[in-house]
């Protein structure tokens, strides 16, 4: 399970990870060696063969593949022994693997040295045959050279030579890792020099730190850990009875022990008196206005055929810019495509948009406000992720101090998911500075506000709720499928009564969080310490189940019901549900630290739909 250890550096592969790669070049190495021993057999006689670079080179190419079959065949079976955690059997991979590479050398020059006779030698004795297998040969070794160069700086671990005794200066090593990481992939689409970019890319990396300082796993490691918790859950799952609640508190789920939406048992019933307004109708109606907020790109894949028609025979398309007016719409193209999207999606007409933005930057999301005569409201709608920008900004998952000046909140304890309590202020601030609420309610002056979005602008939009809750306390939220880390318990209960989280089946995101994914990780953990299969076997029933997906269910429940890998009692001693202290715990060191956060929760009440129907392949 830990990386390798190869001259004295850490790798990011595992000793059980030369199965499958070991297996393939042991097979075209042998035919390689057949071959060439046939060709120099059969051609023994050519007058090129007098040469002796040229039969040396020959001869020597024999040997090297030679020693190389047996020597890679023997990595193949020491790396299928042991099993994931018992890495003892395969103890002598590093050694195999020292060999392998003085090996290598040996062929990167004995190609060198090929080159130079089949390209720049004078070969005019030599046969069609000799020639086509001289320059053959070459250019089989300086492919495998290539790919082994490719396959060396995929696992090499620029952290591999650290000192883990110190803690504090190996989470120091790792956090600048990562920001180097996040600063080369953001490069092309995000200013990484804006003071902005660079303290959300310190902030992200400082998250990514924190979750792998105390786990020792390679990506294959990985793998098979979340194949073998989802396997377990999905038995595990079975084996439970129970109904799941329609409503629920989130005061009430951290009270009871309980979370009908983010664990995956239920043995007791949790259940709250919604308000009035939280209704299936009235959050069908204003989901409405969430999905407009993604403007053209999720009009147009909802609907692939009759959307790009109607948005162009739309009659208010070219005109509606010159009825909104162009400083209520900013960010948008010039046809604003934007903007058309949103009245088709939500059947408002222009006159109806008080503003809107689509520009997007790190905590800048895209928002509009528009009036709903049919609800008689204002809503303010705020669009989820739906770029890079906006997952750094989901990324930013720190506990941030929440300064609500709300009556029995204590702004000790007030916190909120970082990145998205300043997205929230962002969207505050433009709403003050461009008087949009004065202006919505003034034309309007009985309508109410209400806040909705989807994803991270369903997050925002329930910390947008809870910043404009002083001066509108009747406001209401609709947030739909919001980030389960978002608020802290004191914030989430205070949102109770004007935040409605609607929920969907096994949707993820409801789901994710620091908290769950420590969860996650104690689980994998867990699994890969009981398995006791290798882990060829494991990645090789992985490939065959998502091959061969379409089985009935009947057969896939037998299936299910087989000889499991993992212990029964692997995940069932870490079962504790979402809140514990223990599940935020991100492990524990050699020098017995831990690392806790403050635990966040989904806001207000929570409405959990769940679809009957299954789909069946094919179906």
């Amino acid at each position: 399970m830990p990386g390798i250890v190869v001259f004295r550096r850490r790798w990011k592969v595992g000793s059980d990870d030369f199965v499958f790669v070991p297996l393939l070049e042991s097979i075209l190495r042998t035919a390689w060696l057949i071959t060439l021993s046939a060709v120099l057999g059969v051609h023994s006689s050519d007058a090129c063969l007098n040469r002796s670079d040229v039969l040396g080179f020959l001869i020597g190419t024999i040997v090297l593949l030679a020693i190389a079959v047996p020597l890679t065949a023997s990595l193949l079976l020491f790396s299928m022994r042991g099993t994931i955690a018992d890495a003892r059997p395969r103890r002598h991979v590093a050694k195999i693997l020292v060999a392998k590479a003085i090996l290598y050398t040996i062929e990167l020059a004995m190609t060198a040295f090929g080159t130079h006779v089949a390209f720049f030698s004078d070969l005019s004795l030599c046969s069609r045959t000799i020639r086509s297998c001289l320059c053959g040969v070459v250019i089989c070794g300086w492919i495998v050279i290539g790919l082994v160069l490719v396959g060396i700086a995929y696992v090499f671990d620029s952290n591999g030579r650290r000192n883990n005794s110190d803690e504090d200066e190996s989470s120091l090593s790792d956090r600048k890792l990562w920001n180097r990481r996040l600063r080369l992939l953001c490069c092309c689409c995000v200013n990484v020099f804006s003071k902005a970019s660079s303290n959300a890319l310190e902030d992200v990396a400082s998250v990514v730190a924190d979750y792998f300082y105390d786990v020792d796993l390679v990506a294959s490691d990985v793998s098979v850990g979340l194949f073998l918790v989802h396997r377990e859950q999905k038995r595990r799952r079975k084996r439970t009875h129970g109904a799941i609640p329609y409503f629920a508190t989130t005061s009430q789920l951290h009270e009871s022990r309980q979370d009908p939406v983010i664990t995956e048992t239920q043995t007791t019933t949790v259940s709250s008196d919604p308000g009035d307004w939280m209704t299936i109708a009235m959050a069908c109606h204003f989901v409405k206005f969430a999905l407009g907020s993604y403007g053209w790109p999720l009009f147009v894949y909802s609907n692939p055929c009759r959307g790009p028609c109607r948005m162009m025979s739309d009659s208010r398309g070219c005109l509606s810019c010159c009825t909104v007016g162009r400083e209520a719409v900013s960010g948008d193209s010039c046809c604003c495509s934007g903007l058309v999207a949103i009245l088709q999606q939500t059947g408002v007409s222009a006159d109806d948009i008080v503003y809107a933005t689509f520009n997007n930057k790190i905590h800048l999301l895209p928002f509009y406000v528009a009036v709903d005569h049919t609800q008689k409201s204002v809503v303010i709608a705020i669009r989820g992720t739906l770029s890079l920008k906006d997952a750094l900004t989901d990324l930013e998952a720190n506990a941030e101090d929440f300064e609500a000046a709300a009556d029995g909140v204590n702004n000790y304890n007030a916190k909120a998911h970082s990145g998205i309590l300043r997205s929230a202020k962002r969207i505050q601030e433009t709403i003050r500075d461009e008087r949009l609420l004065e202006k919505a309610f003034s034309m309007h002056p009985s309508y109410g506000l209400v806040l909705t979005g989807h994803s991270l602008g369903a997050g925002a939009a329930a910390i947008l709720a809870l910043l404009l809750r002083p001066v509108f306390p009747q406001l209401r939220c609709f947030a739909f499928s919001p980030p389960g880390w978002l608020l802290s318990a004191e914030l989430s209960r205070y949102s109770e009564n004007c935040v409605c989280s609607i929920v969907l089946g096994d949707d993820l995101i409801p789901r994710l969080g620091i908290g769950t994914m420590e969860k996650l990780k104690s689980d994998m953990m867990n699994a890969l310490n009981s398995c006791t299969v290798p882990k060829y076997r494991v990645l090789m029933a992985t490939i065959w189940r998502s091959l061969c997906s379409c089985h009935k269910e009947e057969e896939a429940e037998e299936e299910d019901e087989g000889e499991s890998p993992v212990r029964d009692e692997s995940l069932e001693q870490n079962t504790q549900p979402i809140g514990s202290s223990s599940s935020f715990s991100g492990g524990e060191s050699e020098s017995g630290k831990t690392r806790l956060r403050q635990p966040l929760f989904m806001p207000g009440k929570i409405l959990f739909l769940e679809e009957t129907r299954r789909k069946r392949c094919g179906g």
